[in-house]
C-alpha cells in the first residue's frame, strides 16, 4: 500500500525538522524526498511490469532515505566548514606575512647607506 502524500510530506517535516536549515529550504527538502519516494514506488510498478521484478518502496526505506539525506547533509555541511576555516586560516597567514614584508622592507630601507 502506497502512503499518501499529505502522509510522506508530515513524517518527512517531523524527521526534517531536527535540521537547522531556513524555512524555504526545509519545504524544498521535504518536497524533494517526498517526490524521491513517491516516484520510486511508480518507477517499481513499471520495474514489475517491464522485468517481472518485484520491488518495493515501504514505509522502512522511505524513513532510510530521509536518515542517509541527514547524514549526507552533516557530512557535507562538515566539509564546507572545514574548507571555510581552512582559508580563513590562509588569509590570515597571508595578512601576517604582508606585514612581516612590510616590516622588513622598512628595516632594509633604514638600513641603507
Amino acid at each position: 500500500t502506497e502512503w499518501p502524500a499529505d502522509a510522506l510530506t508530515a513524517v518527512a517535516e517531523r524527521f526534517l525538522g531536527e535540521v537547522q536549515m531556513e524555512g524555504p529550504v526545509r519545504e524544498g527538502c521535504v518536497l524533494m524526498c517526498s517526490t524521491f519516494h513517491s516516484s520510486t514506488s511508480q518507477m517499481a510498478v513499471r520495474f514489475k511490469e517491464q522485468l517481472k521484478r518485484i520491488y518495493y518502496a515501504t514505509p522502512t526505506s522511505f524513513l532510510e532515505l530521509i536518515q542517509t539525506f541527514k547524514m549526507l547533509l552533516a557530512e557535507k555541511r562538515k566539509q564546507v566548514s572545514d574548507l571555510k576555516d581552512k582559508y580563513q586560516n590562509g588569509v590570515e597567514k597571508i595578512l601576517t606575512t604582508e606585514e612581516s614584508v612590510a616590516g622588513m622592507k622598512t628595516e632594509l630601507i633604514d638600513l641603507q647607506p
